[in-house]
């Protein structure tokens, strides 16, 4: 885990980018799916609303979870944030041709 300040300042970097820029199609919402939404993420997700950002939301380390783990997971993330949740593993490849189908929706458009 980074430092507080280190943090702060990718915060600040991120924040400085996505509020200048006009050619931004959507973002990747990477959420741990074993942890709980925290302030970051919903700081994000405020953000991503006000400003109708298109966005797909992502639970990472899939692999970590059984299947029946991750599909509650699934259910519940996508209830909160009204968008069906990917589940994704860079170990296992879970999520791959759906995040990459989102993608190339994305550059197309």
């Amino acid at each position: 885990k980074a430092p507080d300040k280190v943090r702060e300042r990718w915060g600040e970097l991120v924040d400085h980018y996505l509020n200048r820029t006009d050619r931004l199609k959507g973002l990747i919402f990477l959420l741990d799916c074993r942890r709980e939404m925290n302030e970051l993420d919903l700081i994000m997700l405020d953000w991503m609303e006000k400003r109708e950002v298109d966005y797909i939301p992502i639970l990472t380390k899939a692999d970590k979870l059984s299947r029946g783990n991750i599909a509650a997971k699934v259910r519940e993330t996508e209830k909160i944030l009204k968008v069906k949740p990917i589940p994704f593993s860079a170990i296992d490849g879970t999520g791959v041709r759906e995040l990459h189908h989102w993608i190339e929706k994305k550059l197309d458009s």
